[in-house]
């Protein structure tokens, strides 16, 4: 808004004594300069520019100063050079801030209904304090309380200061329900008509804070009354009633508090519409220490998770409320830290309004001017921020007199620039000016002042060699064609023609250097071009013929030695960026061409052997840039495996291109699906970001769309990009043109663009900074080396889980408080040891760790320790550890008798206890892990002997048992994983973590971050849906600071490791070879675990008694009439999941198994085939592939294909393919005869049928792709024709069945993303993935991983909460190996994509242009299948269908014979009566992986008429008129009588 400025006009000297004394107007001294260009003239006389600021140009004589009209544009400081310090550019009711806003609420305390509000004089008394004028005042109002006339006095306040006021305006008391039902509306429209009469803007944010407990129309409050929805309708009603009122001068902010409390709260549950709101904002307080259950938390950690949550609106965002209390930390630096990161990590916030009041007692003190290193510290930071004025003009300028001249002097800054501090912070990206003004000079000062802050809208200052570029760096690669050795290099001509299309200096040029042709005399003129030019080079040094290998060999040292000596003789900063695009196989050192030579490891050590030598020539002024490719090719090659590390890197660089259509593999791709990946991957560095090398093609697509969408988002979605190197050529033949100028559409995007960052000044050093490497920071200096140490534990009501049928309300804390290891006396937890700790930690102990061994260990020896957790109120987590045995003991029963022994007295003692048998098996250290022996103790025996042991608890039906399962955090030995034993979600209660910090207490170790110890073991446990918690953990103080380990830890959990909800401690001083794993190691390790835990009262019990009920788990709650059918089998590690009202027990594993596609005869998958494939892979096909084409393929002609299926026990999956219709063609109706009828005959058919339609619709092969026709096919339709098909298909009633949506791997073409055509979960049973290695077969193409193929698109599908299966996927033999691509599989399924519970192989001889998708491409790829099916066994589906696909029902069972042989099956052996399934044939069991039937009585399974199982035991739960009842998986189950015998 305009500022009001008071001084009145003087001229403070004028020539005295021939010489010029001080002169100064306004406050802005008097030109120097004789030749100064009149830019401006009013009453005051005629003003210039100089030194990028106003200057008043004096009179030459008695002549009065013009005075000419004002151009109504005339911009309000020099256009030009001087632009904004810190622009924050944005709409505010029609006019536009050219800065970052500063508001704040300058009341006093609380006294209701007399709530102390902003009146002039605290106003006058806190701009006085901050140094600058405030754009916004915050003014509360009450409804309870408050009506206008009482606020009026307060906006004349805001009115007369020149400023706007935000007005909280709070519903007290009433709730959102009340609102809606009208109760406030009277209150409501006289409020509303006031403001619209009063006339000046307000901002009313209404409902703030609804997210939390403290507001009586807080959700958290009342999440009835204040349910979200009811929230959100409520706020609308206010805004509709002002709208009906037509009131035009009013903004309406909508607020979130930056974290939620109270049930059904969420950040932005209660949003109420893009269209009831114009600004959204965040309120948020660092209390530190002030509370009991608060600690010290940094700006960023306040803020980031609600900022990201609202960056999903497309609204301005700006901080209505916030403050930082003085207790516990820094509050200056708190500050400080705030405007160092805004910039980057916050860079949508345009506004700041602070929360300036000293409250009573119970908070603190939220003033400014706690301190005068705070006050300073905010003057600093606001400094860059000059009083925000609106700049485009509304109907009603609120705050100056309509015949006042918009651009009068008086309005320009007070600040002049060289009293503005030198080291303001970046500014943010998204600052860009919206338009050049007309009247910018077109020349820059010549003398611009080195130490001028950054003042342009996207600055993207950063540290460049000592100095400091002002603006985002703009180059160009401006050379020809590519024709070696004469390669076309940027001479003069070549610049001055791009600078000229452009209209803008380059700042980089680049030149490419090829070792096999160029030395340095052959670059000397082109480096000279560039410092005629005052650019700097960027030299790509392109290492051709040579393999990293070959540079580590030394091979080409006299060349590097040589160009280092002349680099350094020369002088001039260069930029070198050497092995450049090593990700791909197109150059000699790419990991692609050869990942043996040119292995990553190889390529970083190449590039610091490169660095290293112009080290020790002792070059000083080069900059050195490593580079990635923008995508990855070839095998062994990743985004970032080459990073030769921090010290040998000053920038990190991006490659990229938009192919367009120029190439048969390649499609139209947005900028930023171009560089997402590579520029998250590159994130991780702290350094400096830019695009090396990128273009656009014309072919395909619009680009000088591609170019203006670049620039919308480079702010927001690429903030650390400061610099853009274009390339520009026009490449021959099998590229396409990347030049600038292929079209002037094309050269305008650009231009307007780049208009928004002015040439690239260094503005902090000399010509020649030294880069001298021991003397160069690793880090800028004003980032914080570490978080603060006591950041809060964002937890209200921690981790509440149910346990034992009880509900703990807060983390559990526990400990294991014995001694060193002495076997058998190894030294447990007596009274006096949990006394101590629990008096050293200042806590109860939750849980009380013991260890039990069975070598030495019964009952009675750890009755009296299970006594001491009894008393002292905790539970006992015992870790029964099986030495000596194997998991094969176990399973040959050889601890049986122990087993049996011990649970007999567990189920006597009845106090709950928690028992952890076989922990840490993934381990080399115990008898029964699988490190150490991976025969007996291989993983599925493992898992096995554990479901062994909780069997014969519940043989003896031990009630009083918690199982938990535990794995280490890191594997050792062969055949060891994290997840490879976890027994199934039926054996398992809660699962855990052991993990420690060993630092250097070990020869191999060293220290290692909570979560760089926890991390990779968490991620793998997260996948099952288990309360999970660290059961043995700990740190040594060796190598680093333990304190700070464990103050991490505390700062870090809610965040990085949500779902632990307990910490049992590992406090033992270990002898000799471990080191001291005690609390109590140091004072400030106690002191922080205490500070850590202080979060967390102790955890209680608030749903039980201390006897947990000991009715059985999987009780049914209703009667068996009301059961379900279809209840699934809680067992994620066997990848069940219901299917058609079946269960799957296994992963399930299909085929295609048809051959070379001949349409319309397409060759399918036939009896043969199929009894081909099963004997290939040994084991029976669950699902078989089929492919229907609508052109050419009825029901009638699929009919044979389904009976193939049907007759061999298998289910088809059908992909149904709409060609030659497009999705739009499906929604016109054009299908649907087709549809309708194939819909009559699958339900007429009756058998299961899944069917895909419409899959890979982000590709750009299929006549429905989004790739090939994004008008037609755009995502939504694609989504609205898949719902089409299923519609019809419910419409005709079919029940038969299962919906497969289908993603390619990767997307084709413009408008294709992975999941745009999901078409919502009502109309999905299963997500599936198709993907394939096409290694080497295509010139596009590269080896690639399991990993590379499927991570992307699993990620992206697991947002869905759906059965997830790769549905089509293969690999070729070319480029790589195929057997160790199927291997490699199959060892990472279960860890990194646990949510597959299907694989459909494309088996398939393609002709010609694909190759040799078959299984049976070699025997070492079949055998490598066969090994990792063979943990699958058959799918069976255990849990409904009345017709079992794979036994005739004609057969009758005959007891006391081997009935199962009718079938196909042998019978079971004797004594192997555990069964797993029961149907109308009898019962059956399981051996060697085959289904075997269990001999007994004829009696009948007399539930099977009612459609349930029957029991495999005499449990009854409940009887009716039908007879007696149990449970079974989770189902009803009828009880026969010969099992009670």
């Amino acid at each position: 808004m305009l500022m009001k400025f008071v001084n009145s006009i003087t001229i403070a000297s004028l020539f005295i004594a021939g010489s010029l004394a001080k002169c100064s107007v306004e406050g802005y001294e008097c030109c120097k300069g004789t030749d100064v260009k009149v830019e401006y003239t009013d009453e005051t006389g005629e003003w210039g520019i100089e030194n990028y600021d106003w200057c008043f140009i004096e009179p030459k004589g008695p002549k009065e100063p013009e005075k000419p009209e004002k151009p109504e544009n005339k911009p309000e400081k020099p256009a030009g050079p001087i632009e904004p310090s810190a622009p924050k550019t944005d709409v505010i009711m029609g006019d536009t801030f050219d800065s970052m806003f500063i508001g704040a609420w300058v009341g006093g305390p609380e006294k209701l209904p007399e709530y102390p509000q902003p009146n002039a004089k605290n106003v006058a008394t806190y701009e006085a304090l901050q140094g600058r004028h405030l754009d916004i005042i915050h003014l509360f109002v009450i409804w309870q309380y408050h009506d206008f006339e009482w606020a009026r006095p307060y906006l004349d306040v805001a009115k007369e200061n020149g400023s706007i006021t935000m007005m909280t305006w709070m519903p007290t008391p009433n709730t959102a329900q009340d609102i809606l039902d009208g109760k406030a509306d009277e209150y409501i429209n006289a409020f509303a008509a006031s403001v619209k009469e009063y006339g000046e803007e307000i901002w009313i944010r209404p409902l703030h804070e609804s997210n939390g407990d403290w507001y009586t129309w807080g959700t958290g409050k009342d999440n009835v009354n204040n349910a979200e929805d009811k929230v959100a309708a409520a706020y609308r009603h206010i805004v509709d009633i002002y709208r009906k009122n037509e009131v035009k001068n009013v903004k309406w902010i909508w607020t979130t508090n930056n974290g939620s409390s109270g049930e059904g709260s969420t950040l932005t549950g209660s949003y109420p519409g893009d269209d009831y709101v114009d600004y959204v904002s965040i309120d948020g307080y660092n209390w530190g220490t002030a509370q009991s259950w608060s600690s010290w938390a940094s700006f960023e950690d306040v803020f980031k998770d609600a900022y990201n949550a609202l960056s999903q609106y497309d609204k301005p965002m700006f901080l209505a409320e916030f403050s930082s209390s003085e207790l516990g930390g820094n509050k200056a630096e708190w500050i400080s830290e705030m405007f160092r990161i805004l910039p980057e990590k916050f860079p949508r916030i345009i506004g700041l309004v602070w929360f300036s009041e000293s409250k009573p007692d119970n908070e603190g003190d939220w003033g400014l001017d706690t301190s005068e290193e705070a006050v300073e510290a905010w003057k600093k930071g606001i400094s860059a921020y000059p009083p925000a004025k609106r700049i485009g003009g509304g109907d009603k300028p609120v705050d100056k007199p309509e015949d006042k001249p918009a651009d009068k002097p008086e309005d320009k800054p007070v600040e002049k620039p060289e009293d503005k501090p030198e080291d303001k912070p970046a500014d943010k990206p998204e600052d860009k000016p919206v338009e050049k003004p007309e009247d910018k000079p077109e020349d820059k000062p010549a003398d611009k002042p080195e130490d001028k802050p950054a003042d342009n809208a996207a600055s993207k200052t950063d540290v460049i060699m000592g100095d400091t570029f002002d603006s985002m760096f703009i180059g160009a690669w401006v050379g020809g064609p590519e024709k070696l050795p004469e390669y076309p290099q940027p001479n003069a001509k070549n610049v001055a023609t791009y600078e000229a299309l452009q209209g803008r200096h380059l700042d980089i040029i680049h030149l490419f250097v090829i070792w096999q042709y160029h030395d340095f005399e052959w670059a000397r003129p082109y480096l000279d071009v560039a410092k005629e030019n005052g650019s700097i080079t960027m030299m790509t040094w392109m290492p051709t013929p040579n393999t990293a290998q070959d540079i580590l060999d030394g091979k080409a040292d006299e060349y590097i030695n040589a160009f280092a000596a002349s680099v350094k003789e020369y002088g001039e900063e260069i930029w070198i960026r050497p092995l450049h695009e090593s990700n791909g196989d197109w150059y000699t050192w790419g990991t692609g061409k050869d990942n043996v030579n040119n292995a990553e490891d190889k390529v970083a050590a190449a590039y610091r052997h490169i660095v290293d030598i112009y080290r020790k020539n002792e070059v000083k002024n080069v900059k050195w840039i490593w580079t990635t490719n923008n995508g990855s090719s070839g095998e062994g090659s990743t985004l970032t495996g080459s990073y030769p590390g921090d010290d040998y890197v000053d920038y990190v660089s991006i490659d990229g291109y938009n192919w367009g259509t120029a190439q048969s593999w390649s499609s139209w791709a947005s900028f930023e699906d171009v560089f997402k990946d590579a520029y998250n991957a590159l994130s991780q560095y702290d350094k400096p970001m830019f695009l090396a090398e990128f273009s656009s093609s014309e072919l395909g697509g619009n680009k000088a769309e591609w170019i203006s969408e670049m620039f919308r988002i480079l702010p927001e979605k690429f903030p650390r990009i400061i610099g853009l190197v274009w390339f520009s050529e026009s490449k021959p033949d099998n590229e396409g043109d990347w030049g600038l100028d292929t079209s002037e559409e094309a050269v305008e995007a650009w231009k307007k663009g780049i208009s928004a960052y002015p040439p690239a000044k260094r503005i902090g050093g000399g010509d020649k900074p030294a880069d001298k490497p021991e003397d160069k920071p690793g880090k800028p200096e004003d980032k914080p080396t570490d978080k603060p140490e006591d950041k809060p534990i964002d937890n209200a009501a921690p981790k509440t889980d149910v346990i034992m049928g009880d509900t703990f309300d807060s983390m559990f804390i526990g400990a294991w408080v014995g001694g060193p290891e002495k076997l058998p006396e190894y030294p447990q937890p007596n009274a006096k040891n949990v006394a101590t700790y629990e008096a050293l930690q200042g806590r109860h102990l939750d849980i009380i760790h013991l260890f039990v061994i069975w070598q030495y260990h019964d009952f009675e020896w750890a009755r009296p320790y299970l006594d001491v957790a009894k008393e002292n109120g905790s539970i006992t987590m015992m870790t029964w550890m099986p030495t000596p045995n194997t998991a094969q003991d176990i399973l040959d029963g050889k601890a049986d008798e122990y087993i049996n022994a011990f649970a007999a007295s567990v189920k006597e003692y009845g106090e709950e206890i928690w028992i952890r048998p076989l922990h840490e098996s993934n381990g080399d250290w115990y008898t029964w892990g699988t490190g150490k022996d991976n025969v007996n103790n291989a993983e599925d025996k493992v898992a096995a002997a554990y479901r062994h042991i909780v069997d014969i608890y519940r043989k003896n039906e031990v009630k009083n048992v918690k199982w938990i399962w535990t794995t280490n955090n890191g594997s050792s030995g062969e055949g060891s994983t994290l997840t490879g034993s976890y027994p199934g979600d039926d054996y398992v209660d809660y699962v855990s973590i052991d993990g420690y910090n060993w630092g250097t207490a070990q020869s191999w170790s060293s220290w290692a971050s909570f979560e760089d110890v926890f991390k990779d073991a968490y991620n793998a446990l997260s996948q099952y849906d288990k309360p999970m918690f660290l059961a043995e953990f700990s740190s040594s103080e060796l190598g680093g600071n333990k304190a700070e380990w464990i103050s991490e830890m505390f700062r870090i959990l809610p965040e990085k490791f949500p779902r632990i909800i307990g910490l049992v401690w590992f406090s033992e001083s270990k002898p000799d070879n471990e080191g001291d794993w005690g609390l109590d190691t140091s004072e400030e390790a106690v002191e922080a675990w205490k500070k850590g835990i202080s979060a967390y009262p102790p955890a209680k019990r608030i749903g039980g008694g201390d006897k947990p009920a000991d009715k059985p788990e999987d009780k049914p709650a209703d009667k068996p009439e009301d059961k379900p059918e279809d209840k699934p089998a809680d067992n994620a590690a066997s990848k069940t999941d219901v299917i058609m009202g079946d269960t799957f027990d296994s992963m399930f594993i299909g085929a295609w198994v048809g051959g070379p596609e001949k349409l319309p005869e397409y060759p399918q998958p036939n009896a043969k085939n199929v009894a081909t494939y099963e004997a290939l892979q040994g084991r029976h096909l669950d699902i078989i592939h089929l492919f229907v084409i609508w052109q050419y393929h009825d029901f009638e002609w699929a009919r044979p294909y389904l009976d193939v299926a049907k007759e061999n026990g298998s289910i088809t999956m059908m992909t149904w393919m709409p060609t030659p219709n497009t999705a739009q063609d499906i929604l016109d109706g054009k299908a649907d005869e087709y549809i309708n009828a194939f819909a009559a005959s699958v339900k007429e058919y009756g058998e299961e049928i899944w069917i895909r339609p419409l899959h890979e619709s982000n590709g750009d092969w299929y006549t429905w792709g989004t790739g090939k026709d994004n008008v037609n096919n755009a995502e939504d339709k694609v989504a609205a024709a898949y719902r089409h098909i299923v519609d019809i298909y419910r419409k005709n009633e079919v029940k038969n069945v299962k919906w497969i949506w289908t993603t390619n791997n990767g997307s084709s073409g413009e408008g294709s993303t992975l999941t745009g055509s999901y078409p919502g979960d009502d109309y999905v049973d299963y997500v599936s993935i198709d993907g394939y290695n096409w290694g080497t077969a295509q010139s596009w193409s590269s080896w690639a991983s399991f990993e590379d193929v499927f991570k992307d698109a699993y990620n992206a599908l697991s947002q869905y909460d759906k059965p997830m299966f790769l549905a089509e996927f293969s690999s070729s033999e070319l480029g790589g190996n195929k057997a160790e691509w199927i291997n490699e599989m199959f060892r990472i399924l279960p860890e990194k994509f646990p949510r597959i519970i299907g694989l459909v192989w494309f088996s398939e001889s393609k002709p010609d242009n694909e190759g040799d998708w078959g299984l049976d491409t070699s025997e070492e790829a079949v055998e490598a299948w066969k090994k990792g099916i063979s943990a699958y066994p058959p799918a069976k589906r255990i849990g409904g269908g009345n017709k079992p696909a794979d036994k005739p029902e004609d057969e009758p069972a005959k007891p006391k014979e081997c009935w199962a042989e009718k079938y196909g099956y042998k019978c079971c052996s004797p004594g192997n009566t555990r069964v797993i399934e029961v149907d109308d044939s009898g019962k059956w069991g399981a051996e060697n992986r085959e289904w075997c039937g269990i001999v007994e009585s004829e009696e009948k399974c007399w539930s099977l008429d009612l459609g349930y199982r029957c029991c495999t035991d005499c449990n009854v739960i409940t009887t009716d008129e039908s007879g007696r009842w149990g449970a079974l998986d989770g189902n009803w189950c009828g009880i026969i009588e010969e099992n009670c015998k």
